[in-house]
Parts: structure tokens; C-alpha cells; sequence
């Protein structure tokens, strides 16, 4: 695997960065969220068609829209994904000839969430079953439904994955990852916590692993007890560890790479 870091970009814990650095170009055939005065705590959806680097472009989904219903040169936040990181910036929403709709952003972009953990691009398979609603039985264990998908990056954490489905928030997973790591088990439960839609078929699902210390905060006694105990074996020590692997051999290669730079 290897990684690169960018200075100022989302993956930078300094907080805010300059818009400059983007490639909004990313952005174009995606959807992005306005939040405007007009309809308080409301997102509002649109795709964007085209950018000139400061400008996006909003497709109109059709006639009479709530976006046609926005008043020009009005203030407000777009929020969007930019490499599986959710970021927002103040922008300008004006109404252009022909009814056109563009919103021309700030010069800072603002990460909504910093990370906990340090997370590596990854080209590992994940096997995932999904963990069925209401009361589980160990008994029915082996006949679930496993599948087979591609990691898209790993941490201590969790893990960001590709899969052809939408699948929602909260949705528990069993999960196995193949990992040269005692620390990690080859069984962990993990819940849902955001799925985006990439391309058509394709969704990248952001996976929160639950480690043992949080097990009763998600499931019930009676759950607890029909669900397998190795499902468990993941712990706040073992994220720890996890973690401190990572961000080891991120720095190593991080100044690899900037060893040969300087060559």
C-alpha cells in the first residue's frame, strides 16, 4: 500500500484550508448539499454540471424546483464529499441568465470531522454478513449470507468499502478482513455509519468496528447472549495498537518518500 499526503487538504488536522488545492473537477455528475436561510436546517440536493474552480454549476432537476425558489445572491454553506471526507465552505448562490444556478464558493474549506484515527488507502478484501434485525441465533451463524467486496481504505477505526448496494446508517455487519495482525481478530462486528452513492452501482459505505468495552451500548442483553463471543475479541487495547501500527508505518513511509524527493 502507499499513501500521500497533500498539505491542506482534508486529511490535514490544521482545520481549515485553502479552496485552491481542490480539484473541484472531482465534483462534476455529483451531488452536493446547499443549506440556505430560506429553509433553516433543510439540505437542499442538486448535481453539479460544471466548474471553473471557483464556481459550481447546479443542474436543475425540473420546473418550479425549491432551488428555483432561492433567492439570487443570497449567502450559503455547501457541504460535499471530497476524497471520502465530508467538507463544507461558504459560498454565493446566484440565479444566471436562462435560470441558471451557480454558487461560487469561499476561498476556505472547513473538514466537518476531524479523524480519530489514521487511515490508509487499502486494496484488501473484506467478507461481510449482515447481522439480521431483531433477535439473532448463534445456531443460524454459518447459513448467513457472506459476500465478498474491496476495501477502499482501512484504520484502526474502521473501514471505507466499496459495494453495488445502498445500505442504511445503523445497519450491523459481521465483518472478516485477512490482516497480518494479531491484534486484529478475524471476526468483528461493525456498524454503518454513512453510504455514499459513487457512481451508478457503486456505494462507498463508511464501517465503524464496535469493540468490546461499546457491545452494550448497541445490543440488548438477550442479542449479547446469542451473539458469538469472538465477535468481541476486538478491544479498546487492540484498537490502540491497531492504530499505533498504522500511523508507525504511515511516518516511515511518508519520510521514504521524502527521502527520495530530496535525492
Amino acid at each position: 500500500m502507499s499513501t500521500t499526503r497533500v498539505a491542506g487538504t482534508p486529511n490535514d488536522r490544521a482545520g481549515e484550508f485553502d479552496r485552491s488545492v481542490l480539484d473541484l473537477g472531482q465534483l462534476v455528475g455529483r451531488s452536493v448539499s446547499i443549506y440556505s436561510d430560506q429553509y433553516p436546517g433543510r439540505p437542499l440536493t442538486a448535481r453539479v454540471v460544471q466548474t471553473d474552480g471557483e464556481y459550481l454549476a447546479l443542474e436543475r432537476a425540473g420546473i418550479n424546483t425549491i432551488l428555483d425558489n432561492l433567492v439570487s445572491n443570497q449567502d450559503v454553506t455547501v457541504r460535499f464529499e471530497y476524497k471520502q471526507e465530508q467538507v463544507c465552505t461558504t459560498a454565493v448562490l446566484k440565479r444566471r441568465n436562462g435560470g441558471k444556478i451557480t454558487v461560487t464558493m469561499g476561498r476556505t474549506v472547513k473538514p466537518l470531522k476531524r479523524r480519530r484515527f489514521v487511515r490508509v488507502p487499502s486494496r484488501q478484501t473484506i467478507n461481510l454478513a449482515v447481522l439480521p434485525a431483531g433477535r439473532f441465533q448463534r445456531k443460524k451463524l454459518p447459513h448467513l449470507r457472506w459476500i465478498q467486496t474491496d476495501l477502499v481504505d482501512f484504520s484502526g477505526g474502521g473501514v471505507l468499502f466499496d459495494i453495488n448496494n445502498f445500505l442504511q446508517n445503523s445497519t450491523y455487519l459481521f465483518t472478516n478482513i485477512e490482516l497480518e495482525s494479531h491484534s486484529f481478530p478475524p471476526l468483528v462486528i461493525g456498524a454503518v455509519r454513512h453510504c455514499t452513492q459513487r457512481e451508478a452501482g457503486h456505494f462507498h459505505v463508511g464501517l465503524e468496528f464496535i469493540v468490546n468495552e461499546q457491545r452494550s451500548k448497541h445490543f440488548p442483553q438477550p442479542v449479547l447472549q446469542d451473539l458469538p463471543p469472538s465477535a468481541f475479541d476486538y478491544s479498546y487495547l487492540k484498537r490502540k495498537i491497531v492504530d499505533g501500527h498504522i500511523s508507525a508505518w504511515t511516518q516511515q513511509n511518508n519520510h521514504n518518500r521524502d527521502e527520495r524527493h530530496f535525492r
